[in-house]
């Protein structure tokens, strides 16, 4: 059965929680490539999430491809998004 984009979207803010590559993501909301690249665009666009480069960490070879993979997160507006949509989603699906 296909996903709206509505549900992708929250499958892929809820894996933004914490810095993550774009592999990890596709891997983890279940999202193919071409979807995460243009929903993570859609998301910095409104300043709902952030590229960031992780610090190299100590002994890290420099001809490493890996140390500067970019990793993505959401924003503290982006938080607070995804906690607002969570919260309608419990609510609408509750029993009544």
């Amino acid at each position: 059965m296909r996903r709206d984009r509505f549900t992708m979207m929250i499958a892929m803010m809820e894996v933004l929680e914490k810095p993550i590559i774009i592999t990890h993501i596709m891997n983890k909301a279940n999202v193919n490539c071409s979807t995460v690249k243009q929903e993570l665009e859609n998301l910095i666009t409104k300043n709902l999430a952030t590229m960031i480069m992780p610090p190299k960490k100590p002994f890290q070879q420099c001809n490493n491809e890996n140390i500067n993979r970019f990793h993505y997160v959401l924003t503290p507006e982006g938080t607070e998004v995804l906690n607002s949509l969570l919260k309608a989603r419990t609510l609408l699906m509750e029993p009544s």
